[in-house]
Parts: structure tokens; sequence; C-alpha cells
């Protein structure tokens, strides 16, 4: 339950949560910061805006372990990216060399 009102008749501690019933609803909850919520008063159910924040890194005690993780693991993915693009220059070469050396010589 939360303690947000309900959009349709207001009362408060009513809402909790209800799951995707079809494909529309879970490409929403996905791509979205919304979730689906149902009040037990009237009935009503539909999305709450939860956030960019929250959906992506989670609540307020779990983000910042979450968000250094995420930051670690793409600072690891990009230098092994840079360390595979630098390998297969290195091996196979490339023609752009002389021409960027060119291009380079002719602006000074």
């Amino acid at each position: 339950m939360t303690l947000q009102p309900c959009p349709h008749c207001g009362k408060f501690g009513t809402l909790h949560r209800s799951r995707s019933r079809n494909f529309k609803e879970r490409l929403v909850k996905f791509f979205l910061p919304y979730k689906i919520y149902r009040c037990s008063e009237c009935g009503w159910r539909g999305y709450i805006y939860i956030g960019f924040t929250e959906k992506f890194f989670g609540k307020t005690e779990t983000r910042k372990k979450i968000a250094k993780w995420k930051i670690y693991s793409f600072v690891i993915l990009l230098l092994i990216l840079l360390v595979l693009t630098y390998r297969y220059f290195d091996e196979v070469g490339t023609t752009l060399a002389p021409i960027v050396k060119e291009i380079l010589q002719r602006g000074e």
C-alpha cells in the first residue's frame, strides 16, 4: 500500500500495486516511469508516475549502491571496448592514418 491518494476517489492508503494484464501494460511498465496501481475502495485501476530516478535506480536506500554498480560496469565496458578497438587497429592496420596526417598537414 502507498500513502498516495487515489486519483479517482481521493482516499489515502487504499492504493496497492497491480499486475500487468496484457502486452501493452507490460511495455508501459518496462519502458516508461509508471507503475500500475489499484484502489481497494473504488476499484480504480491505472498508472501512476513514479519518476525516472526510481524507475532506473530504485528506492532511495538502494539507489546509491545500484548507481555505483551501473557506473562501474559502464566504465569497465568502455575500457574493454577501447582495448579491443586498439588491438583491432594495431593488428589489422588501417589506411586511414596517412589520410588523417595529410589533412592535418594541410590545415597548418
